[in-house]
């Protein structure tokens, strides 16, 4: 019964969240999927922790699968990869697709699409996260960490209470 209580007090107290993946993609402009109008001439993809330099590649494909010139544009930072083109005229799904490395080494590929309507409204800008800036927490996460402390605290006490009884 030591053993229970001393593995739930290791387990409570020694539980650490998970970290974020370098290389992740946190935000994209124009955003996976979103429909877009307005002035549309450049990629902008934010990152967790990426190699400068590093071999990235950023591209884009339009509405008829070919890809979209740029104008040799093209911008990156610790988080940031940026590559600039002739604003979108024609409207329809374009294709961006991306290869990073990241500062410990993984190397992130993915593939995500947007759309592009003129009509529709321009895509927000990147909100500009900072490394090592916290994001917002589930609340999942917090009741986990709560109800476990308090479940390890009662069983404390009925140990304690039993020990005392029988004495």
């Amino acid at each position: 019964m030591l053993a229970l209580v001393v593995c739930l007090l290791v387990g409570t107290f020694s539980w650490v969240p998970p970290a974020e993946a370098h290389g992740e993609l946190i935000e994209a402009r124009p955003a996976r999927n979103a429909e877009v109008g307005g002035v549309v001439d450049r990629i902008e993809l934010q990152f967790i922790g990426l190699r400068h330099p590093g071999a990235h590649v950023l591209s884009i494909f339009g509405p008829d699968g070919t890809r979209v010139e740029t104008n040799g544009d093209y911008r990156q930072d610790l988080q940031r990869l940026s590559l600039f083109f002739d604003p979108l005229t024609d409207p329809g799904e374009y294709l961006v697709n991306y290869r990073v490395d990241a500062l410990d080494g993984d190397v992130s590929v993915d593939t995500f699409s947007f759309f592009f309507n003129p009509e529709a409204d321009p895509p927000p800008p990147l909100q500009r996260r900072q490394i090592g800036e916290e994001q917002p927490r589930s609340g999942t996460l917090d009741a986990m960490i709560v109800g476990t402390a308090i479940f390890g605290t009662v069983v404390l006490a009925w140990i304690a209470r039993r020990l005392w009884v029988t004495r």
